[in-house]
């Protein structure tokens, strides 16, 4: 199922061009939705999705199993952002004080400005509020996990 997270920091916003996670890798579109950790809400309705996705996968194991991806980001789409390092060690400050989930998806998402117009690689150039990373906006994603070699909980971006 989809939820809207609302008034989101993006970050490392792919939303028009697909980019590769690292070299070699599969085409994605893809954004880093940040939530702050004083947003109760929202990230009660983060878990309980995190929770119904695991429960329809793993059923009566899901407790287990999302105990044993807690804190492994390769596993779990929902991060803390208080701990996000790039691959040199740097720490990432627009992280601090929140979550955050890592969405992908192999086709475009539905993007939107704030007035309702639906933005794409055609007329994004002509268009305003556009969202760019850095920005504010409201995030339609899902959930699901997988079993087996690539066991985890991830997300889907949709819009």
């Amino acid at each position: 199922m989809s939820i809207q997270i609302k008034n989101a920091r993006l970050c490392f916003a792919h939303l028009f061009e697909p980019k590769a996670p690292r070299a070699g890798g599969k085409l994605k579109y893809s954004v880093d939705v940040l939530i702050p950790k004083s947003d109760k809400a929202q990230l009660a309705l983060i878990v309980k999705e995190i929770q119904a996705a695991a429960n329809e996968k793993y059923k009566e194991k899901a407790p287990g199993f999302l105990a044993s991806i807690k804190g492994n980001n390769a596993k779990n789409a929902f991060r803390d952002g208080d701990v996000k390092v790039s691959g040199e060690g740097k720490e990432y400050t627009d992280y601090k004080g929140c979550y955050y989930i890592t969405t992908k998806s192999d086709n475009p998402p539905v993007v939107l400005t704030r007035n309702r117009v639906q933005v794409t690689n055609d007329n994004k150039a002509s268009m305003q509020d556009v969202p760019y990373s850095g920005c504010y906006a409201n995030v339609l994603l899902h959930f699901y996990a997988l079993g087996g070699e690539n066991a985890g909980v991830f997300s889907g971006l949709d819009g």
